[in-house]
């Protein structure tokens, strides 16, 4: 039996869901909680994982997070994530979350 490990390519973990604003989702702001998109952003990233160890995952940490405009009522989120890299007994997912206005269209 062999320990060799098959390459995977990133595309064979990648993950899209697109998630619609609504008003629990908002804080006093009116724009969406943080932790409500971290919290999907995890959610995308385990399955991403899940797709490549067939295994239960843990979140371990976030390296960087960074929230650049703001998501209102209506808007859709649109998120993507995929494994980018592995260790023994670790993995790297990557993803990003993008702002699509539900009146424009617009991304």
């Amino acid at each position: 039996m062999s320990d060799s490990i098959t390459p995977v390519s990133c595309n064979a973990t990648l993950i899209v869901t697109s998630h619609r604003v609504f008003q629990p989702d908002l804080n006093e702001h009116q724009s969406v909680f943080g932790g409500k998109i971290l919290s999907l952003v995890d959610d995308s990233a385990s399955v991403a994982a899940v797709r490549l160890t067939h295994k239960t995952v843990v979140t371990a940490s976030f390296d960087h997070v960074s929230f650049l405009k703001p998501f209102r009522l209506d808007d859709s989120m649109s998120l993507e994530a995929y494994v980018s890299g592995t260790g023994t007994r670790s993995l790297e997912a990557v993803s990003y979350t993008h702002l699509r206005a539900h009146e424009t269209g617009a991304y």
